[in-house]
């Protein structure tokens, strides 16, 4: 009889230990490396992210307003959070701010991971913000052409050979082979007179170059292809009217 009963106590208490197994998770890691991406009309939000909690349903973006979460953009749903995602693996993610935003305007914007759970303070979890990022969304394109003939701006180089020529008051600077358009957002050498070159440098593929004439008009440029004296490119331009470096 004291075996049954010591076999039916240890059970117990298995159970109850298994019981507080499931529970809620005060805070989720946040996201990292984060980057608000300045796109035409639009902004986009890239970080890193890999969430091991059972209750954890999404992202929110906030834009110019904090409050948390009544200040998140909606999704699609119309409801939080503002981009569904339960994959827990830990990823590159590139996320669409709801909306749309207008060229040359300054945004500032935040990013935090959000969950449900009816246990939780609110019904809800989510990580706090405690960093902002400022973007101004701005014209871009993609061209091919044997000059780098920017709608919003004219010729603003050539292409000698196979070298990219300054035109005009423009200077130029090369920020390497990169994989994409968006890899190089953030200008911190933005000094025209000292981290722009006037002369002629190589046109490599996959290579970012960003122009700058002395009026603080940014153009950004990755090159998708060379093909004899044509070069395919994605093109981005905005004028430095903001207190951001993004391009």
């Amino acid at each position: 009889m004291n075996r049954i009963f010591i076999i039916l106590l240890l059970s117990f208490l298995f159970y109850s230990c298994e019981s507080d197994l499931i529970t809620i998770l005060d805070e989720y890691n946040p996201p990292y490396e984060i980057v608000a991406v300045p796109r035409n009309g639009g902004i986009t939000v890239n970080f890193i992210s890999g969430i091991l909690a059972s209750d954890f349903a999404g992202f929110n973006i906030y834009v110019d307003n904090f409050s948390q979460p009544t200040d998140a953009k909606l999704g699609t749903d119309g409801a939080l959070p503002t981009v569904r995602y339960e994959n827990h693996v830990r990823e590159l993610f590139y996320l669409p701010a709801p909306g749309t935003y207008v060229n040359g305007t300054l945004y500032t914007i935040a990013l935090t991971a959000y969950g449900t759970n009816d246990l939780a303070d609110n019904g809800y979890i989510e990580t706090k913000i405690n960093a902002t990022y400022t973007v101004v969304p701005r014209l871009e394109g993609t061209i091919t052409d044997t000059s780098i003939n920017i709608p919003a701006t004219g010729v603003i180089a050539n292409i000698t050979g196979s070298n990219i020529q300054p035109a005009g008051a423009y200077k130029i600077q090369y920020f390497g082979t990169q994989s994409s358009f968006t890899n190089i957002t953030i200008i911190t050498n933005n000094n025209y007179a000292t981290d722009f070159d006037s002369s002629a440098i190589p046109a490599i593929a996959n290579g970012v170059y960003v122009l700058k004439d002395n009026t603080n008009n940014f153009v950004k440029i990755w090159i998708k292809s060379i093909s004899g004296a044509n070069i395919t490119f994605d093109w981005a331009h905005r004028n430095d009217t903001h207190p951001s470096n993004s391009i």
